[in-house]
């Protein structure tokens, strides 16, 4: 096989990373060279299509290969062993769990250099330090590979985005926690295969919530807000009511939009809007809403009745507004059931 068919290989799994017959054609490829890697694609290929011992023993042959041949597959990345998730001969999934005084930089830069880092799927880290969090995303927007489709970072800093997306054109899911998010100009934001988007924020910025709001978005599936209000210049529900009108979106089942102060208002206006007939979830948790908010909800059980879920922020409501609300029935929840918003605590602002 010539150098350029190996490059159409490479690519070819970059756009299909969950494809197994190109990962069996490569792993081929490798084997006539002799190289190691090749007999460990060939294993764990073989466990993922087995059951019950056969798996299991395949497995156990695959973790033993490895380990025999941790020298040329794993070399310095052993330091992380514990965050890497192994498939089909690669490192699929790296998840470094936060540790205090370290910086994730050097391991995801051993991992992102490193050949079987080579089709990374799946990539989570925690940065605990503004600096450190800047070179994140410098590493990434310049040698995160073509396979990868997972990202979440969580930083206690302020993040501007904006190069490391125009890197990552196919993600899938994109999960980024920090004190506020840039993401560039509004209508500029384009991953026109994202399914799932939260973006988690001490604030979300009008400039943010526009961006999203504006953005092609002919996959997303679930789209998860956090709103606060930390920032000079937080979203109002203008820019929010940009979301909520569009007609393009097909594929959105689940929608939250958490810690709103103007969830009232969102309510309200779901009411009338075409985009609430095609939620399976509205989730508008740790919000705010008023007795009159809740009178719309009252008035209108129709626009909501087909939801599995509606998490409305009670938690200030009066008794018989919740006992009311409640008994539009089971599809109906109160934030008083939802987990408590950690977010500014993980932040470092509390």
């Amino acid at each position: 096989m010539s150098a350029t068919s190996i490059g159409e290989l490479e690519a070819q799994i970059d756009a299909a990373p969950d494809d197994d017959a190109l990962y069996a054609v490569y792993g081929d490829l490798l084997a006539r060279r002799n190289d190691p890697r090749g007999e460990l694609i060939a294993l764990q290929l073989a466990a993922q299509a087995q059951t019950g011992k056969a798996a299991d023993k395949l497995r156990a042959l695959a973790t033993k290969y490895l380990a025999t041949h941790a020298t040329a597959l794993l070399g310095p990345l052993a330091a992380d062993a514990s965050a890497l998730t192994w498939r089909a001969g690669f490192i699929r999934r790296f998840a470094l769990p936060p540790a205090p005084g370290r910086s994730p930089v050097p391991s995801i830069e051993r991992l992102l250099r490193h050949p079987s880092g080579r089709f990374l799927v799946e990539l989570g880290a925690t940065v605990a330090d503004p600096a450190a969090a800047e070179l994140v995303l410098r590493v990434l927007a310049q040698g995160a590979p073509g396979s990868l489709r997972d990202l979440a970072l969580v930083a206690r800093a302020e993040l501007d985005v904006t190069a490391l997306l125009a890197a990552v054109p196919r993600l899938a899911r994109l999960s980024l926690t920090a004190l506020a998010l840039d993401l560039g100009e509004p209508g500029a934001l384009a991953l026109p295969a994202l399914q799932r988007l939260a973006l988690v924020a001490a604030t979300l910025t009008t400039a943010c919530v526009l961006a999203v709001a504006r953005a092609p978005w002919p996959k997303l599936e679930r789209l998860e807000l956090r709103f606060g209000s930390h920032a000079a210049d937080p979203a109002t529900f203008a820019d929010v009511r940009q979301l909520l009108a569009r007609t393009d979106l097909p594929a959105l089942t689940h929608l939250k939009l958490r810690n709103v102060p103007f969830a009232g208002a969102i309510v309200r206006e779901l009411v009338y809007l075409p985009l609430t007939r095609q939620l399976h979830v509205l989730d508008l948790s740790h919000g705010s809403m008023s007795p009159a908010d809740a009178a719309v909800v009252l008035a209108n059980p129709a626009a909501f009745a087909h939801l599995r879920e509606l998490w409305l922020p009670m938690r200030h409501l009066r008794p018989a507004d919740r006992t009311a609300l409640a008994a539009l029935g089971t599809h109906v929840v109160s934030d008083q059931r939802a987990v408590a918003d950690q977010t500014e605590k993980l932040l470092g602002l509390e």
